[in-house]
């Protein structure tokens, strides 16, 4: 990868950019069945959890750093790299990345 590095809990900073933003969200699916009177008898969680990174910032990262394939367990995957520039205001730019996790 060029400017942008991957690992298992992180999106590395782009080369000449800085952070202004950072987020984490961990989302863990479940699956319910509810009994003849509509309330909920039994819910268990999926067997895995899904984590989505963003980092927004100023300066421009690199649109090569978009990979393709298959999500794999525990590697963070980046899906989109923006980059937005007006004449009035620093160039800016948003990476997002996925990553799945089995439970315990």
């Amino acid at each position: 990868m060029p400017s942008i590095g991957i690992t298992s809990t992180d999106i590395a900073e782009p080369t000449n950019a800085t952070t202004e933003e950072f987020t984490k969200d961990v989302t863990v699916e479940t699956v319910t069945i509810r009994n003849n009177t509509g309330a909920t008898a039994f819910a268990t969680a999926l067997k895995y959890s899904t984590t989505t990174f963003t980092r927004r910032g100023r300066g421009a990262a690199s649109l090569a750093d978009v990979v393709t394939g298959d999500i794999g367990e525990g590697v963070a995957k980046i899906t989109s790299v923006r980059n937005t520039e007006t004449a009035d205001d620093f160039p800016s730019y948003e990476i997002s990345a996925v990553q799945k996790d089995d439970l315990p």
